[in-house]
Protein backbone atom coordinates (compact mmCIF):
# COMPACT_ATOMS: atom_id res chain seq x y z
CA UNK A 1 0.00 0.00 0.00
CA UNK A 2 2.80 2.64 1.11
CA UNK A 3 4.47 1.62 -2.23
CA UNK A 4 1.77 3.75 -3.87
CA UNK A 5 1.33 6.81 -0.92
CA UNK A 6 3.77 9.87 -2.29
CA UNK A 7 6.28 10.63 0.79
CA UNK A 8 7.91 13.77 1.27
CA UNK A 9 11.20 14.39 3.26
CA UNK A 10 11.83 18.07 4.64
CA UNK A 11 15.16 18.89 5.53
CA UNK A 12 18.26 16.61 3.90
CA UNK A 13 20.50 16.15 6.67
CA UNK A 14 22.06 13.60 7.97
CA UNK A 15 18.58 11.30 9.55
CA UNK A 16 16.39 13.35 6.27
CA UNK A 17 19.25 11.46 4.14
CA UNK A 18 18.85 8.17 5.92
CA UNK A 19 15.21 7.86 6.37
CA UNK A 20 14.85 8.74 2.73
CA UNK A 21 17.32 5.75 1.92
CA UNK A 22 15.36 3.40 3.94
CA UNK A 23 12.22 4.80 1.94
CA UNK A 24 13.93 4.07 -1.34
CA UNK A 25 14.86 0.94 -0.25
CA UNK A 26 11.03 0.01 0.21
CA UNK A 27 9.18 2.23 -1.93
CA UNK A 28 8.61 3.10 -5.73
CA UNK A 29 11.32 6.14 -6.39
CA UNK A 30 8.48 7.81 -8.52
CA UNK A 31 6.83 8.63 -5.27
CA UNK A 32 9.40 9.83 -2.84
CA UNK A 33 10.10 14.09 -2.97
CA UNK A 34 12.99 15.86 -1.05
CA UNK A 35 13.29 19.49 -0.10
CA UNK A 36 16.25 21.62 2.01
CA UNK A 37 16.99 25.36 1.77
CA UNK A 38 20.41 24.13 1.13
CA UNK A 39 20.35 23.78 -3.11
CA UNK A 40 23.56 21.99 -2.89
CA UNK A 41 21.99 19.15 -0.41
CA UNK A 42 18.90 18.93 -3.37
CA UNK A 43 21.28 18.29 -6.19
CA UNK A 44 23.06 15.70 -4.07
CA UNK A 45 20.09 14.00 -3.27
CA UNK A 46 18.63 13.61 -6.65
CA UNK A 47 21.97 12.53 -8.05
CA UNK A 48 22.29 9.80 -5.22
CA UNK A 49 18.87 9.14 -4.79
CA UNK A 50 17.40 9.43 -7.90
CA UNK A 51 14.18 11.10 -5.97
CA UNK A 52 12.05 14.23 -7.17
CA UNK A 53 12.99 17.43 -5.71
CA UNK A 54 10.50 20.31 -4.98
CA UNK A 55 11.10 23.39 -5.54
CA UNK A 56 9.38 24.87 -1.84
CA UNK A 57 8.25 23.06 1.28
CA UNK A 58 4.31 24.10 -0.01
CA UNK A 59 4.87 22.45 -3.08
CA UNK A 60 6.38 18.99 -1.44
CA UNK A 61 3.10 19.29 0.91
CA UNK A 62 0.84 19.21 -2.06
CA UNK A 63 2.47 16.25 -3.69
CA UNK A 64 2.76 13.82 -0.45
CA UNK A 65 0.46 12.20 1.37
CA UNK A 66 2.53 11.73 4.33
CA UNK A 67 5.85 14.45 5.21
CA UNK A 68 8.68 13.90 7.42
CA UNK A 69 10.28 16.88 9.22
CA UNK A 70 13.35 16.15 9.69
CA UNK A 71 14.41 19.85 10.21
CA UNK A 72 16.63 20.99 13.39
CA UNK A 73 14.17 21.93 16.20
CA UNK A 74 15.36 25.84 15.95
CA UNK A 75 14.29 25.89 12.42
CA UNK A 76 11.09 24.28 12.61
CA UNK A 77 8.96 26.87 13.71
CA UNK A 78 9.98 28.75 9.97
CA UNK A 79 8.87 25.81 8.57
CA UNK A 80 5.93 25.18 10.49
CA UNK A 81 4.86 29.31 9.21
CA UNK A 82 5.12 28.03 5.71
CA UNK A 83 2.99 24.80 6.04
CA UNK A 84 0.30 26.78 8.16
CA UNK A 85 -0.02 28.67 5.10
CA UNK A 86 0.04 25.63 2.30
CA UNK A 87 -2.73 23.95 4.34
CA UNK A 88 -4.70 26.56 4.71
CA UNK A 89 -5.59 25.82 0.82
CA UNK A 90 -5.91 22.32 0.91
CA UNK A 91 -8.88 19.95 1.98
CA UNK A 92 -7.49 17.09 1.86
CA UNK A 93 -5.54 15.76 4.67
CA UNK A 94 -1.97 15.16 5.13
CA UNK A 95 -0.09 13.03 7.76
CA UNK A 96 3.20 14.38 9.06
CA UNK A 97 5.57 12.79 10.85
CA UNK A 98 7.79 14.90 12.71
CA UNK A 99 11.87 14.07 14.23
CA UNK A 100 12.48 17.38 15.72
CA UNK A 101 13.71 16.33 19.08
CA UNK A 102 11.93 18.55 22.17
CA UNK A 103 9.01 20.16 20.09
CA UNK A 104 5.59 18.82 21.59
CA UNK A 105 2.41 17.47 19.42
CA UNK A 106 0.77 20.26 21.01
CA UNK A 107 3.22 22.61 19.44
CA UNK A 108 2.87 21.19 16.11
CA UNK A 109 -1.16 20.73 15.73
CA UNK A 110 -0.96 24.58 16.70
CA UNK A 111 0.52 25.05 13.09
CA UNK A 112 -0.02 21.77 11.18
CA UNK A 113 -4.44 22.05 12.53
CA UNK A 114 -6.35 18.88 12.33
CA UNK A 115 -4.00 16.86 10.32
CA UNK A 116 -2.15 13.45 12.09
CA UNK A 117 0.75 14.18 13.68
CA UNK A 118 3.35 11.33 14.69
CA UNK A 119 6.63 12.43 16.61
CA UNK A 120 9.58 10.14 16.53
CA UNK A 121 12.88 10.10 18.09
CA UNK A 122 14.77 7.73 15.63
CA UNK A 123 18.57 7.68 15.40
CA UNK A 124 21.84 7.38 13.41
CA UNK A 125 20.93 3.65 13.18
CA UNK A 126 18.26 4.82 10.47
CA UNK A 127 22.01 4.93 7.62
CA UNK A 128 22.31 1.10 8.20
CA UNK A 129 18.54 0.54 8.47
CA UNK A 130 18.43 0.16 12.38
CA UNK A 131 17.32 2.39 13.84
CA UNK A 132 15.17 2.49 17.41
CA UNK A 133 12.16 4.59 16.62
CA UNK A 134 10.22 5.74 19.36
CA UNK A 135 7.05 7.34 18.94
CA UNK A 136 3.68 9.45 19.89
CA UNK A 137 0.82 10.17 18.46
CA UNK A 138 -1.22 13.15 18.06
CA UNK A 139 -4.75 13.81 18.98
CA UNK A 140 -5.71 14.01 15.39
CA UNK A 141 -4.14 10.68 14.52
CA UNK A 142 -6.70 7.61 13.27
CA UNK A 143 -5.71 3.95 14.19
CA UNK A 144 -4.88 3.83 9.99
CA UNK A 145 -2.97 6.62 10.09
CA UNK A 146 -0.67 5.12 12.82
CA UNK A 147 -0.34 1.83 10.84
CA UNK A 148 1.09 3.66 7.71
CA UNK A 149 3.78 5.58 9.88
CA UNK A 150 4.68 2.80 11.36
CA UNK A 151 4.68 1.03 8.17
CA UNK A 152 7.22 3.79 6.91
CA UNK A 153 9.04 3.78 10.02
CA UNK A 154 10.31 0.52 9.86
CA UNK A 155 11.60 0.91 6.47
CA UNK A 156 14.72 2.02 8.67
CA UNK A 157 14.33 0.33 11.95
CA UNK A 158 12.00 -0.91 13.94
CA UNK A 159 9.55 1.19 16.32
CA UNK A 160 8.07 1.45 19.76
CA UNK A 161 4.68 3.17 21.03
CA UNK A 162 5.39 5.23 24.36
CA UNK A 163 3.86 8.17 26.13
CA UNK A 164 4.85 11.46 24.69
CA UNK A 165 6.51 12.19 27.83
CA UNK A 166 8.61 9.41 27.74
CA UNK A 167 10.20 11.22 24.54
CA UNK A 168 13.00 13.39 26.41
CA UNK A 169 14.26 10.12 27.99
CA UNK A 170 14.03 8.60 24.98
CA UNK A 171 16.17 10.96 23.14
CA UNK A 172 18.45 10.36 26.37
CA UNK A 173 19.00 7.45 26.07
CA UNK A 174 18.92 5.81 21.92
CA UNK A 175 19.09 9.23 20.49
CA UNK A 176 22.01 10.05 21.79
CA UNK A 177 22.86 6.78 23.09
CA UNK A 178 25.00 5.61 19.96
CA UNK A 179 27.69 8.22 20.66
CA UNK A 180 28.19 6.58 23.97
CA UNK A 181 28.87 3.24 22.85
CA UNK A 182 31.05 5.42 20.25
CA UNK A 183 33.11 6.86 23.11
CA UNK A 184 33.36 3.81 25.11
CA UNK A 185 34.82 2.19 21.41
CA UNK A 186 37.12 5.41 21.76
CA UNK A 187 38.31 4.89 25.36
CA UNK A 188 39.26 1.12 24.52
CA UNK A 189 40.82 1.83 21.33
CA UNK A 190 43.28 4.49 23.15
CA UNK A 191 43.81 1.78 25.74
CA UNK A 192 45.25 -0.78 23.10
CA UNK A 193 47.34 1.92 22.01
CA UNK A 194 48.84 2.73 24.84
CA UNK A 195 49.61 -0.83 25.57
CA UNK A 196 51.49 -0.83 22.08
CA UNK A 197 49.31 -1.77 19.71
CA UNK A 198 49.24 0.43 16.41
CA UNK A 199 46.26 2.38 15.17
CA UNK A 200 44.64 -0.52 12.68
CA UNK A 201 45.18 -3.34 15.26
CA UNK A 202 43.28 -1.61 18.06
CA UNK A 203 40.66 -0.64 15.88
CA UNK A 204 39.94 -4.23 15.13
CA UNK A 205 40.61 -5.74 18.30
CA UNK A 206 38.17 -3.39 19.78
CA UNK A 207 35.44 -3.59 17.06
CA UNK A 208 35.77 -7.28 16.77
CA UNK A 209 35.40 -7.31 20.13
CA UNK A 210 32.19 -4.94 20.20
CA UNK A 211 30.65 -6.89 17.55
CA UNK A 212 30.85 -10.28 19.62
CA UNK A 213 29.62 -9.03 22.59
CA UNK A 214 26.27 -7.57 20.77
CA UNK A 215 25.79 -10.98 19.24
CA UNK A 216 26.28 -12.82 22.16
CA UNK A 217 23.51 -10.52 23.81
CA UNK A 218 21.35 -11.34 20.69
CA UNK A 219 21.83 -14.82 20.80
CA UNK A 220 22.22 -16.62 24.17
CA UNK A 221 18.96 -16.28 26.46
CA UNK A 222 20.86 -14.38 29.26
CA UNK A 223 21.21 -10.66 30.18
CA UNK A 224 24.23 -8.27 30.22
CA UNK A 225 24.47 -9.53 33.74
CA UNK A 226 24.46 -12.77 33.29
CA UNK A 227 26.73 -12.50 30.46
CA UNK A 228 29.28 -10.27 32.34
CA UNK A 229 29.37 -13.15 35.16
CA UNK A 230 30.18 -16.00 32.64
CA UNK A 231 33.09 -13.86 31.69
CA UNK A 232 34.42 -12.62 35.04
CA UNK A 233 36.81 -15.37 36.67
CA UNK A 234 37.09 -15.41 40.43
CA UNK A 235 40.19 -13.68 40.96
CA UNK A 236 41.05 -12.99 36.78
CA UNK A 237 41.47 -10.54 34.68
CA UNK A 238 38.32 -9.10 33.93
CA UNK A 239 37.18 -9.42 37.71
CA UNK A 240 40.23 -7.41 38.71
CA UNK A 241 39.04 -4.32 35.46
CA UNK A 242 35.32 -4.77 36.84
CA UNK A 243 36.40 -3.54 40.39
CA UNK A 244 38.12 -1.04 39.28
CA UNK A 245 35.12 0.11 37.32
CA UNK A 246 33.40 -0.12 40.31
CA UNK A 247 35.40 2.22 42.68
CA UNK A 248 35.02 4.83 39.84
CA UNK A 249 31.10 4.63 40.27
CA UNK A 250 31.08 3.48 36.26
CA UNK A 251 27.15 3.31 36.21
CA UNK A 252 26.14 6.23 38.35
CA UNK A 253 28.69 8.24 36.06
CA UNK A 254 26.42 6.86 32.90
CA UNK A 255 23.41 7.41 34.93
CA UNK A 256 24.80 11.33 35.59
CA UNK A 257 25.12 11.46 31.59
CA UNK A 258 21.93 9.87 30.44
CA UNK A 259 20.13 12.66 33.30
CA UNK A 260 22.34 15.96 32.12
CA UNK A 261 21.24 14.25 28.31
CA UNK A 262 17.48 14.52 29.21
CA UNK A 263 17.91 17.82 30.87
CA UNK A 264 19.32 19.58 27.88
CA UNK A 265 16.74 18.28 25.73
CA UNK A 266 13.93 20.39 27.82
CA UNK A 267 16.43 23.06 27.76
CA UNK A 268 16.23 22.63 23.68
CA UNK A 269 12.61 22.74 23.82
CA UNK A 270 12.21 25.76 25.99
CA UNK A 271 14.38 27.43 23.60
CA UNK A 272 12.79 26.71 20.65
CA UNK A 273 9.42 27.07 21.89
CA UNK A 274 10.21 30.41 23.31
CA UNK A 275 11.85 31.70 20.68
Amino acid sequence: MENKIKIGVIGLGNMGTAILRGLVKKLNRANLFGYDKDREKNKIIKKNLKINICESVGDLVKKSKVTFLCVKPQDLKEVLKELEKTLSSIKEKKIFISIAAGIPLKFLEKYLKNNPVIRVMPNLGAKVFESLNAYSCGKFTKEDDEKIGVRLLNSFGVSIKVKESFLDKITALSGSGLAYFFYFFEALKESAKKLGFSESDSKFLVYQTMKASLKLLESENLDAQSLRKKVTSKKGTTERAIKIFKENKFKEIVYKAVKQAQKRAKELSKEVLNA
